[in-house]
């Protein structure tokens, strides 16, 4: 029987002050990734495997892709287990390593990722961002130190340490199946959150705040729509949610009751999408992520999620960048 995955997409964003994840990427971001390094935390530690740079099948532009597979080794650990037959608690000291892993592909392109859990207790979305944090800190803060002292004090000035931000994609199917359990919506808070370089957005509102943020240069903006006592209309929010949310660049907190008058609240984890994919080989990284893509790909085609175009900047600058292939590399 063919084992069937299930795979969550998201907007990366990498920022280094007003420098983006492809301006840094040779320097810091790829070395990032490849780097044998791991993340000791209390429990365990957090790491990377098998990390390449690879090209991506795509007819229409070269699109390249950090693939991979993040791994967060820890131990289980036991104090008492159940005795059926006498019907008691024994008190048994054990421990056992456990490893789950996720298969990771990070588009350049457009900074979307794609994230298939591939055991029971996969690291979370939320592991991911935090490992990756803390690598392109290290690597940041490695690469400051190559540099003579007034080249690594202007570089540390201009650019700092990286901050990353993971959101949630969604689709307008997955936003009203949630929106579904509500009965009356109170408010809806949006805050905008740091993007790559795409500023491609329908919503004209969602675009003039990015805009005002950006020349304002705000760390922190927010739109807050309220109605608590007839509650928002539930056809203009539903139409505003998925235009505003369909990039991923936008986090939402959605409050209100239920039809038993219990408090709702929601945000972008709890309608994020979530799809399948079967007959992939997890043993062939590159295969798995090529599979990955083109179900991705579908996606955009029907116009289920929405994609920036890449930019002219970023395109050039993967032209510029060489991958070198091995055939058994791709085929094992």
């Amino acid at each position: 029987m063919t084992a069937t995955y299930t795979y969550e997409l998201a907007n990366f964003v990498c920022r280094f002050n007003q420098y983006k994840l492809m301006d840094m990427f040779q320097e810091i971001v790829l070395p990032a990734f490849t780097i044998e390094d791991s993340w000791k935390v209390k429990r365990g530690h957090f790491f990377f495997q098998s990390v390449q740079l690879v090209e991506l099948p795509n007819s229409k532009e070269k699109t390249l892709a950090i693939i991979g597979r993040f791994i967060r080794d820890t131990k289980l650990t036991s104090t008492q287990i159940y005795d059926y037959e006498n019907k008691e608690l024994i008190p048994q000291k054990a421990s056992i390593q456990t490893s789950p892993s996720a298969l990771f592909v990070l588009i350049l392109n457009n900074h979307r990722l794609i994230y298939l859990k591939e055991t029971p207790h996969a690291p979370t979305l939320e592991m991911f961002k935090e490992t990756s944090k803390t690598f392109l800190r290290r690597q940041t803060k490695l690469y400051a130190e190559s540099l003579i002292d007034d080249a690594r004090k202007d570089f540390i000035k201009e650019y700092g340490l990286p901050d990353i931000d993971i959101t949630p994609l969604n689709t307008k199917e997955s936003l009203e199946d949630f929106l579904k359990e509500y009965k009356t919506i109170h408010s809806i808070k949006i805050t905008l959150k740091k993007r790559n370089d795409e500023l491609q957005f329908r919503d004209d509102l969602i675009r003039r705040a990015q805009q005002k943020t950006d020349s304002l240069k705000s760390s922190n903006t927010t739109l807050f729509f309220s109605n608590k006592k007839e509650g928002l209309d539930p056809e203009q929010t539903k139409e505003q949610l998925a235009e505003a949310t369909e990039q991923g660049n936008q986090g939402i907190l959605i409050e209100g009751l239920n039809s038993a008058g219990d408090h709702l609240k929601g945000n972008n984890d709890k309608f994020k999408v979530t799809k399948y994919i079967s007959g992939i080989d997890l043993n062939n990284i590159f295969l798995t992520a090529s599979a990955l893509y083109k179900s991705f790909t579908k996606l955009t085609q029907n116009r289920e999620i929405i994609v920036p175009n890449t930019e002219k900047n970023v395109q050039k600058k993967l032209e510029n960048i060489n991958i070198s292939v091995k055939d058994d590399e791709r085929s094992e």
